[in-house]
Parts: structure tokens; C-alpha cells; sequence
């Protein structure tokens, strides 16, 4: 597990390591995140899962999120289910690739 303080430490770390799967908080500090998923998916790998996590509930909130390139979606307070299930989701369709 990696973990950033802000989005240019998640683009550093993208950079660095191998990340299947990122949980973005999408009101961090220097780069916001909005951008640095779209930096993650555009310039270092288009594969990188990206859910959304933010406070920001709204469908424009959404919409704006699934344009910068990510997966999912979770509003906050977070349902620690609903973030397992997610979780599962990713790590049987990751698994069913990496089979084929």
C-alpha cells in the first residue's frame, strides 16, 4: 500500500511503482486531484483503476469525476461495504485479465 499527501505525490508514485488500483480523495492539496487522476491516466498508464472518494456528492460531481478518468465513484462518510464490494469487484476483473 502507498500512500500520497497530495495529487503530485500520487502522480510521483504512479510514476515509481506499479498501481493497479488508487483511492483519490479529490480535494488534496498542491495538484488537485481532478487533475492528477487525469495526468495518472493520461500520461503514465490508461490501466490505473481510479475511485473517486470525496465529499463532493452531486451528479455534476460525478460527471466531472468520470471525465478525469475515473472508475468509480463514493461520496463520503464512506460505506465500508459498499468501498469491500468495490474493492472485490476490481480484484476479480483484475484477476480474470491477468488469467487471459
Amino acid at each position: 500500500m502507498l500512500i500520497a499527501c497530495n495529487g503530485q505525490e500520487a502522480c510521483d508514485l504512479a510514476k515509481e511503482h506499479e498501481i493497479d488500483l488508487a483511492l483519490m480523495d479529490m480535494n488534496m492539496p498542491e495538484v488537485d486531484d481532478w487533475t492528477a487522476t487525469r495526468q495518472i491516466k493520461d500520461k503514465i498508464d490508461h490501466r490505473i483503476e481510479v475511485i473517486a472518494v470525496t465529499a463532493y456528492g452531486l451528479p455534476s460531481d460525478q460527471a466531472r469525476a468520470a471525465a478525469a478518468g475515473c472508475t468509480r465513484f463514493l461520496a463520503k462518510p464512506i460505506d465500508i461495504d459498499l468501498l469491500s464490494e468495490v474493492i472485490a469487484d476490481f480484484m476479480e476483473r483484475h484477476q480474470r485479465r491477468e488469467i487471459l
